[in-house]
């Protein structure tokens, strides 16, 4: 495996700050929350409005790990482009479930779902990768050479 250079590494470059940025704006909006239903921090009670807002940022921060992680590993192990127009679609259905739930607990369903969805795709893809070196590496198998030469290229 050849050594990474900083051009193989811009998808989940582009990811990680995205998702700073989007982080950020998340936290405001938690913020923007507890100015308008009066809950001074580090007080997390409060009305079910602001409880649907800060419930949304925390679903947010409990899977920053995961997302980020797979991004990544993703990046590595598959390809960049695969894992930043995953992550993009991932982030899109983020920020779509947090302005859903902000308004409505029924309603961050479904960009729920569509989220997990793109995370699962990242993670999915991510094993392929690492299981397509690790058989490279360890049994000397070539997989992708050999599927390439039954399709003729």
């Amino acid at each position: 495996m050849a050594p990474l250079s900083p051009e193989d590494l811009l998808g989940p470059a582009i990811i990680t700050i995205a998702t700073a940025f989007q982080f950020g704006s998340m936290a405001k909006g938690v913020g923007a929350a507890r100015r308008a239903h009066k809950v001074n921090p580090p007080s997390t009670d409060g009305p079910p409005e602001f409880k649907r807002v800060f419930r949304a940022y925390m679903n947010y921060v409990e899977f920053l790990p995961f997302f980020l992680s797979v991004v990544w590993v993703n990046s590595i192990f598959c390809h960049q482009a695969v894992s930043l127009v995953l992550g993009l679609f991932y982030m899109y259905y983020r920020n779509q479930y947090f302005v859903e739930y902000s308004k409505s607990a029924r309603a961050r369903e479904a960009p729920f779902k569509r989220a997990v969805l793109f995370l699962r795709l990242l993670g999915y893809s991510a094993g392929v990768g690492i299981l397509l070196v690790a058989v490279n590496k360890f049994a000397d198998v070539d997989l992708i050479a050999m599927a390439r030469s039954h399709l003729g290229r």
